[in-house]
């Protein structure tokens, strides 16, 4: 998914993973959710933070192996 690089965008991202995550059948609440949540925020905000003055967009990719 592309996303603006915006400080939205870390928001956006956060109800993005809850929804993926739900979808692939991990629970909320748990340690591995909230994990996950919490990595992809982080890496968003770094994204925005650092290199929105390069690019004005950035992809999102969710995957599970």
């Amino acid at each position: 998914m592309s996303l603006a690089s915006t400080w939205l965008a870390a928001k956006v991202s956060r109800r993005i993973t809850v929804t993926v995550l739900t979808g692939w059948g991990v629970r909320p609440r748990t340690t591995v959710h909230d994990a996950a949540v919490l990595a992809v925020t982080e890496l968003v905000t770094n994204t925005v933070r650092h290199a929105r003055s390069r690019s004005p967009f950035f992809e999102l990719l969710l995957a599970v192996t």
